[in-house]
């Protein structure tokens, strides 16, 4: 009961409850067209091979998508159908705010008494009644705070859903650069090894190469080819994956990024914990749902308290048979006045013990939820240094000292004919550190979009293009 006593309390304070949520509707009442008006080939029965097909040529034949990814985002909200799904079950939510605090609808009944009783003043022939039943206020006031709350929560889904499209396509997005430089690369170390290779022939012929420099050239290309297949099948997958978040078919164009953008995360462990914790949906979320599970504690404890009927009733009465009575077949007119009465108080216990119960459940996955933030931020800052760290060891030592090794090996192999192994050692080390670098880059993109994600928020400055 002090519970009750509070919660009118609250509700008498927060009297812009209602109105906020009647501010959220308003701003969502220009509801987005349908899909089904966009795609008509969506609705049942429709959604054959043909209409597919049809589909994707026309986004096929449509210029090619940018490479830039503000434009990508950008095409990501306006198109995806992951996105639009989101939004409608947002929008639902915050319709269920006003019904949750309306009265139940009245009932009106008529009764025809096809045997009439007699009465003094005549027979009962007809009877019209109005009943409107009156839940307890904390009643409407738990509903209507429940309601709130999971519109809200609903809300920080939709944020969530958004956030997480946006992390794939970023995710997606340096995945499907690195294929594309680790091509470029790939294509010019074979444009490489096929001069190694005609060399190694002819120096092989001539005496001047042995079998094995000749059988290293022939590996070299053959890896090379092999990379060069692998790689191009592996950007049409990341291609098509990125098609899909945006909503596109899995051959659509999109151009090829030429570089990535460098976020150097100095913040500490515990500031990108203090972000998250003012940032993150998920906790913004869970906050939401341990409202709404406080006001169905509210409701489960007002099932002790009664409900209320009015009623207004219509009685049509007939001419009384005797002659000469007073009000002879004058209508009657009544007022009702009645209450629920909650007796089953097995009944009423456990529903209390349940809300209880599910109050608890939401805060142990708030506490699990944290409980993992703070690991997953963890592994998220360890991936991203380590990948800078591996960054700035290609570009500052291993790389510098691959093309010196390789010069130098193509010195000694214009020189002497036994060198031409060290050579190709040597290109093949190059090539294989370059791979490296590029897919360490996409790496420590990919972690700073993890850590972005975690803590519900971009880490915009300090941004810098590596080419």
């Amino acid at each position: 009961m002090v519970r009750i006593q509070k919660a009118i309390m609250h509700h008498a304070k927060r009297a812009s409850g209602l109105g906020l949520a009647t501010l959220v509707i308003a701003a969502c009442a220009s509801t987005p067209p349908s899909l089904l008006e966009r795609d008509p080939w969506l609705a049942p029965g429709k959604t054959t091979l043909a209409a597919v097909q049809a589909a994707d040529a026309r986004a096929i034949d449509a210029a090619p998508l940018s490479a830039d990814l503000p434009t990508l985002i950008q095409h990501l909200l306006a198109d995806s159908p992951t996105i639009a799904a989101s939004q409608a079950e947002y929008r639902a939510a915050i319709e269920r705010v006003p019904q949750a605090s309306t009265l139940p609808n009245p009932v009106l009944s008529y009764t025809y008494l096809p045997s009439p009783v007699e009465t003094r003043v005549g027979p009962n022939e007809h009877r019209i009644q109005l009943n409107q039943a009156i839940p307890f206020p904390t009643k409407l006031i738990a509903g209507d705070s429940a309601a709130t709350a999971l519109a809200r929560a609903a809300g920080a889904v939709h944020d969530r859903v958004v956030r997480d499209e946006v992390t794939r396509l970023e995710s997606l997005y340096a995945d499907y650069y690195y294929a594309s430089r680790a091509l470029e690369i790939a294509a010019q170390h074979v444009a490489l090894a096929d001069a190694l290779l005609a060399a190694a022939n002819n120096k092989f012929a001539a005496g001047r190469a042995t079998l094995f420099d000749l059988s290293k050239a022939q590996s070299q290309r053959a890896q090379l080819g092999y990379d060069q297949l692998r790689l191009t099948e592996q950007r049409l997958a990341t291609l098509a994956a990125l098609n899909a978040t945006l909503g596109r078919p899995p051959a659509a164009p999109i151009a090829p990024p030429a570089a990535l953008a460098s976020v150097a995360v100095a913040l500490t462990e515990d500031q990108l914990l203090n972000l998250a914790l003012g940032h993150q949906q998920e906790l913004r979320e869970l906050d939401a749902r341990i409202r709404a599970a406080d006001a169905m504690v509210l409701m489960a404890d007002s099932g002790w308290l009664p409900d209320f009927n009015i009623g207004f009733m219509y009685l049509s009465n007939g001419p009384a048979r005797m002659a000469g009575v007073a009000d002879s077949g004058v209508d009657a007119y009544g007022v009702m006045i009645g209450l629920t009465l909650p007796l089953w108080f097995g009944t009423n216990a456990a529903r209390s013990a349940e809300a209880d119960a599910m109050r608890e459940v939401v805060l142990g996955k708030k506490k699990a939820h944290l409980d993992r933030l703070r690991a997953e931020l963890t592994d998220a800052v360890f991936r991203e240094r380590d990948a800078r760290r591996v960054v700035t060891l290609y570009d500052t030592q291993l790389l510098p000292q691959a093309t010196t090794a390789m010069a130098t090996a193509e010195q000694w192999n214009a020189a002497d004919v036994t060198r031409m192994t060290d050579f190709l050692e040597a290109r093949g080390v190059y090539y294989s550190f370059s791979l490296a670098r590029e897919r360490a880059v996409a790496d420590q993109f990919k972690a700073v979009v993890r850590i972005e994600q975690l803590i519900g928020a971009t880490l915009a400055p300090g941004v810098e293009v590596r080419p």
